[in-house]
C-alpha cells in the first residue's frame, strides 16, 4: 500500500552547520499532501510523471525535469505514472549562501529571488538554455553530496551561489512590491487556517471558526483561499476530510464501519458522509474499500489517498 507523507508546515529542521538536504523519494509508494517548509525546495524527477500543485497552479513534470519551490509556498506532490516515479528533493535555507557577518549582500540578494510572485514556483524543463544551466548546476549538487568527498560542502556553498545568481538575472525588471505584500499576507492567513483546519478537521467546524481562528471576517477568510488555493474554506475542509477518509481506508482496509469511518473523519452523519466522498472521488466508500482489498489480494498496485 501507499504510505501517506503528510509533512508538517516548516517542519524541515536543518543543521544550522550545514543546512542542506537530498533526499531520494520513491513517490509510487508516497503521497505528500499540501505542506510547505521555511527553506527553498528543488524537485528533480528521476523517472515517471509528477504533479505538482502549487501556488494555485498546477505543474506536470516529465523524467529530466524540475521545479524550484520558494520558501512557505503551499504545495503538493504525487506521482502520476502508472508504473515507477521518483525524485531526488532538495532542500537548503538561503542563509548557507550568505553570511551574516555580510549583512549588505543578504540584504541585496538574499530575499529579491522570490519577491516576485511569478518566482513562487519555477519550472525547469530540459531544452531550454537557461533551464539546461541550471538543471546542470542542481544534477552537479545531487552528485557532490552523494559521493561526498573532501571539500564536498564548500563546493555546494560554490553551486548554490552560482544557482542564485541565475536565479537572479531571470528575475523580471519590474517586480511589483504591493502584490506581493498582499499575496504574503494571503498566504500567511491560509496557512495559519489550514494549520487549523488539520488540527481541527474531527470536530465540528464552522466558516465562521475558521475565520475567528486567524481573526478575520468570513468574507475576508473565504476571498483569501479563493485567491491562494482557488478553494473556499469549507471545500477545503470537506476535500481534507476526505482525504483523511481515504488515507484510513488505505492504511486499515479491513475496517468494518463505514459510520466509524465517518466520524473519525469529522463527519457526524453517514448519509452525508458518502454523499460528499462520492461527489469528490466519484465512488462510495464502501466500493473504495473493495478497491483497495481487491488490489491488495492480488497484487496488483497501490492506492493514494484523494488528492486535493
Amino acid at each position: 500500500m501507499k504510505q501517506v507523507k503528510k509533512l508538517e508546515p516548516n517542519a524541515k529542521d536543518l543543521p544550522a552547520d550545514y543546512p542542506l538536504e537530498i533526499a531520494y523519494t520513491d513517490l509510487a509508494k508516497v503521497y505528500e499532501s499540501l505542506h510547505w517548509h521555511d527553506c527553498v525546495e528543488i524537485v528533480i524527477v528521476n523517472n515517471g510523471v509528477v504533479e505538482i500543485q502549487a501556488s494555485n497552479k498546477s505543474l506536470t513534470l516529465q523524467a529530466g525535469q524540475g521545479v524550484i519551490i520558494a520558501p512557505n509556498a503551499m504545495h503538493s506532490l504525487r506521482s502520476v505514472s502508472m508504473d515507477s516515479c521518483s525524485i531526488y528533493d532538495v532542500h537548503f535555507k538561503s542563509n548557507f549562501i550568505f553570511s551574516y557577518e555580510q549583512p549588505l549582500l543578504a540584504n541585496k540578494y538574499q530575499n529579491a529571488v522570490f519577491a516576485a510572485p511569478s518566482m513562487q514556483l519555477i519550472p525547469l524543463q530540459e531544452g531550454h538554455e537557461n533551464d539546461d544551466a541550471i538543471l546542470d548546476l542542481i544534477n552537479d549538487l545531487i552528485a557532490v553530496n552523494l559521493t561526498k568527498k573532501i571539500g564536498y560542502d564548500l563546493q555546494s556553498r560554490g553551486i548554490l551561489t552560482e544557482l542564485w545568481v541565475m536565479l537572479l538575472q531571470q528575475l523580471p525588471e519590474a517586480a511589483p512590491v504591493e502584490p506581493k505584500r498582499i499575496d504574503s499576507l494571503n498566504n500567511d492567513r491560509v496557512r495559519a487556517a489550514i494549520t487549523y483546519i488539520e488540527e481541527n478537521y474531527a470536530i465540528p467546524l464552522t466558516l465562521e471558526d475558521i475565520a475567528d481562528s486567524i481573526h478575520i471576517s468570513k468574507s475576508e477568510c473565504c476571498r483569501c483561499f479563493k485567491k491562494t488555493i482557488n478553494l473556499s474554506p469549507i471545500e477545503y475542509l470537506m476535500k481534507y476530510r476526505i482525504y483523511v477518509a481515504t488515507k484510513i481506508l488505505i492504511e486499515n482496509p479491513d475496517i468494518k464501519s463505514i459510520s466509524d469511518l465517518a466520524f473519525s473523519s469529522g463527519f457526524n452523519n453517514s448519509s452525508y458522509f458518502n454523499k460528499v466522498f462520492r461527489e469528490y472521488t466519484g465512488t462510495t466508500p464502501t466500493r473504495y474499500r473493495k478497491k483497495i482489498r481487491e488490489a491488495a489480494k492480488n497484487n496488483s498496485g497501490s492506492f493514494q489517498p484523494y488528492k486535493f
